[in-house]
């Protein structure tokens, strides 16, 4: 069963934060909430059928990885995850980045025009932005390319093949940022990949695999099982990739944060966070650490700061 969609928010204008702690934090308070329930979907092909509750002709409007600003003051752009917890039962679940505003005096989440942030009624094709490969761009195979979805004996959805729309069997979504151009960076589990989509949802460039920097271990990338690409030994653990992304204050370069520690670390209590030039769209090849507290919890948002980065 799906569970309810939560949105919490700081007092901060710009600042999405999870509100769940295990310590003290006075300079935060939950002032609101609001919620989408799980029964909530837009159109779409149908989803769901390899889990065994189909939904005819919808799409879930629900599991939210990552949260950006949206058209107008009180509306956000949220992007799904990859669907239905797995990339081997999310090959219908379309990849989309929706737009919605939360009303914390009712309680409920509406959708709204993805340009304009108008309230609509329900959510529709003017709620969000569909990630598309139409220019074939995504060097290895997706799932609009398949006559069946994997391990079944479904036909993939039409639509899904004549417009290559992109699935949770494809990216794992988990993060993106927005580029002053107007374009879109997304961070992926799978690979992970970064990869890089313009306004209208379509991708512009193969996805970009992250070089193995550190020299650990034997594979000169940083690969996970579940990358399609996968040459030798994946030295990530799945569900590890891209958890958070930054982007500084001068808009010219990414933050890019694993979730999980490579496997032959032998620092597994440190996070690796790789510099990204926008401008040469490449690694730096600057790495950073972030230090993981004694229980390892991991990060679910990456920020600049305002007041350093």
């Amino acid at each position: 069963m799906l569970k309810r969609s939560y949105l919490l928010f700081s007092s901060l204008p710009s600042l999405i934060v999870p509100l769940i702690f295990t310590s003290p934090a006075a300079a935060v308070q939950l002032t609101g909430r609001a919620i989408l329930e799980a029964d909530t979907f837009a159109p779409g092909p149908t989803s769901g059928q390899q889990i065994s509750i189909p939904f005819t002709d919808q799409q879930p409007v629900q599991g939210f990885s990552a949260v950006l600003p949206g058209p107008k003051p009180g509306t956000f752009r949220v992007t799904t995850d990859n669907g239905f917890g797995s990339k081997s039962n999310s090959a219908d679940f379309l990849l989309r980045v929706y737009a919605v505003e939360p009303d914390f005096t009712t309680g409920q989440v509406f959708p709204v025009n993805f340009q304009t942030g108008e309230r609509l009624a329900s959510f529709s094709q003017d709620s969000f932005l569909q990630l598309n490969d139409g220019t074939n761009q995504i060097d290895f195979p997706i799932i609009a390319e398949q006559s069946f979805y994997p391990g079944t004996t479904i036909p993939v959805d039409q639509r899904i093949q004549s417009n290559r729309w992109l699935t949770g069997a494809d990216f794992d979504i988990e993060s993106f940022r927005q580029a002053s151009d107007g374009t879109y960076w997304f961070g992926d589990e799978f690979g992970p990949f970064l990869f890089h989509v313009a306004a209208d949802g379509q991708v512009l460039d193969a996805p970009i695999s992250l070089p193995n920097f550190l020299g650990l271990g034997d594979n000169p990338l940083v690969q996970s099982p579940h990358n399609p690409q996968l040459d030798g030994t994946a030295n990530l653990g799945g569900s590890k990739g891209f958890e958070g992304l930054a982007l500084n204050s001068s808009g010219n370069k990414l933050y890019a944060m694993l979730e999980g520690a490579l496997i032959p670390d032998n620092q597994g209590d440190r996070l690796l966070i790789n510099e990204f030039d926008l401008d040469q769209q490449q690694y730096t090849g600057k790495t950073f650490f972030y230090q993981r507290d004694p229980q390892g919890r991991a990060i679910g948002v990456l920020f600049k700061s305002k007041k350093r980065q």
